[in-house]
């Protein structure tokens, strides 16, 4: 789902955070003296996303047309700004954000993914629903929205959704076996047809790989909540 790329800056993990660091405060000098190109707010913004502190990410990312406005790399820029203003909950001026990227630079599939993810927080599924639909018509295998279609019919669709749910979550799998996130929304999608045996089954796999993820355990949780029901 997201546009930006994290480039590789040839940093040890064990040291990244302090030379990420004195990087900044390079940057931030650097600006202070001669003002500064997009290129060094932009990297300014890659290097508080790594921090993940996204509020400060996204305000040096929104700065990059003001001291460059033709900057070659500005999709991508947007793109990460898009990811950070997502992270902190701010989905209307991410809406907006990727509002104007869209018309400017044209449908993109990740852009277009993003802004599904935030129309679906803000309690319009519907909407992300169709734009989710509009990515497959374009490309059938597009892997964000196979599986996020797939769990949002799972998840709030009715009854009569839950086979083409299964048709979505399926073929994901099929491009990405053993995917966690997949195999979770797989779960999700068997609990929901009443299988709480394959559903448990599906979900451990996907814990296996990411064993402290809330909203996979939240998901477990509910498989066992519905193995207790059917044994009482």
């Amino acid at each position: 789902m997201v546009l930006s790329e994290e480039p590789d800056l040839g940093i040890p993990e064990q040291d990244r955070e302090r030379q990420i660091l004195e990087r900044i405060l390079s940057l931030k000098q650097f600006i202070q003296v001669d003002g500064g190109e997009g290129r060094d707010y932009h990297e300014l913004g890659i290097c508080y996303y790594y921090l993940r502190n996204y509020d400060q990410a996204a305000d040096y990312l929104d700065q990059i047309r003001l001291v460059e406005a033709d900057y070659p790399r500005l999709p991508m820029a947007l793109g990460l700004q898009v990811l950070c203003l997502i992270e902190t909950g701010d989905y209307p001026k991410a809406l907006t954000t990727i509002s104007l990227a869209l018309r400017e630079f044209g449908d993109n599939e990740q852009l277009l993914g993003m802004q599904a993810w935030c129309l679906d927080q803000s309690g319009q599924t519907a909407q992300a629903i169709e734009i989710h639909r509009r990515i497959l018509q374009s490309n059938p295998e597009n892997l964000n929205s196979l599986n996020s279609l797939g769990y949002m019919l799972a998840l709030r669709g009715a009854d009569s959704d839950l086979q083409e749910a299964g048709l979505l979550l399926k073929r994901a799998l099929q491009l990405k076996p053993g995917y966690p996130a997949y195999l979770d929304s797989f779960g999700l999608l068997l609990l929901k047809q009443g299988d709480s045996v394959k559903a448990r089954v599906a979900i451990q796999k996907a814990l296996q790989q990411l064993p402290e993820h809330s909203e996979i355990l939240a998901h477990l949780a509910q498989v066992l909540e519905a193995d207790r029901t059917k044994q009482t």
